[in-house]
């Protein structure tokens, strides 16, 4: 069971897509059904793609636009035509069944909260490798305020995005005496790539096997989509989390239940002025 998700939006994605050109090839022959496939597929196609390419931060917690292409689909599709019952399945699953799982279900994390990251709580004591090899640990991180933002791999578009936006609220956190940790269980070599790509000095650490995610809870043991594993990336992955400490203790984080919902800069700089608890 545990497998399900990692399975199901590397099929879905690759549904969407393969129902798109499955739609435009009917619609070529000159079936009416092949547009109705087409309307279906294609809006979730170009969700995963507008993600892909433009990489936003966030989106909005209930795209029920997904499902628009369903709609259209079916107010076109010809029922009186040979074999239109394959394209009402390709239409259910790609428009309806596929974006509510994803919204859903998919996108979602369980009750995240957790004794180990409740205010006052201690950053466990653990080894990190920096993007050039070196060992340290967390300790090291405990003077003065650190912002440690836990991020699943370049694999991740929502991710990236994230690290992206941070940077570019970098000084204004320097100014305010904060350390920016980027942690990620993938390679250093893949985190000096996204490090190279920022334009700010930001540390960039490789949590390597989790240990940290695992000894703070915040790990998602099946967490990377099916098949990425054979670009090297592990199937365990962080859940989404940003932490703010002070002398190493937790004084504030951040536990988003949605992956596609991360908290803006803005959020991070209101805490750090006593603007919000």
């Amino acid at each position: 069971m545990k497998y399900l998700k990692p399975l199901f939006i590397s099929a879905f994605v690759a549904l969407v897509f393969i129902s798109s050109a499955y739609g435009v090839w009917l619609a070529q022959t000159g079936d009416r059904n092949g547009w109705a496939v087409l309307a279906a597929a294609a809006v979730p196609a170009l969700f995963f793609g507008w993600l892909f390419i433009a990489k936003p931060a966030r989106t909005s917690a209930h795209p029920w636009w997904l499902m628009l292409g369903g709609v259209i689909g079916l107010s076109v599709l010809n029922t009186s035509a040979a074999g239109y019952e394959s394209a009402l399945l390709l239409i259910g699953l790609c428009g309806f069944l596929g974006p509510q799982l994803y919204i859903q279900w998919y996108s979602r994390f369980a009750d995240r909260e957790s004794n180990r990251l409740a205010t006052g709580a201690v950053m466990p004591a653990l080894n990190l490798r920096t993007t050039e090899g070196r060992t340290v640990t967390t300790t090291e991180f405990f003077a003065g305020r650190t912002l440690w933002l836990f991020y699943r791999g370049n694999w991740c578009p929502v991710c990236v995005a994230q690290v992206r936006e941070l940077a570019a609220h970098y000084r204004e956190l320097e100014k305010r005496g904060v350390k920016v940790l980027m942690i990620s269980p993938q390679s250093a070599s893949a985190s000096a790539r996204l490090a190279t790509s920022v334009s700010a000095p930001m540390t960039f650490l490789q949590d390597s096997n989790n240990d940290l995610a695992r000894a703070l809870g915040i790990v998602d043991e099946t967490g990377l989509p099916m098949g990425l594993q054979a670009l090297g990336y592990d199937s365990a992955a962080p859940m989404p989390t940003v932490i703010l400490t002070e002398g190493g203790k937790i004084v504030w984080r951040d536990l988003t239940d949605n992956y596609r919902l991360r908290p803006e800069p803005d959020v991070f700089l209101k805490v750090l002025d006593g603007e919000l608890p």
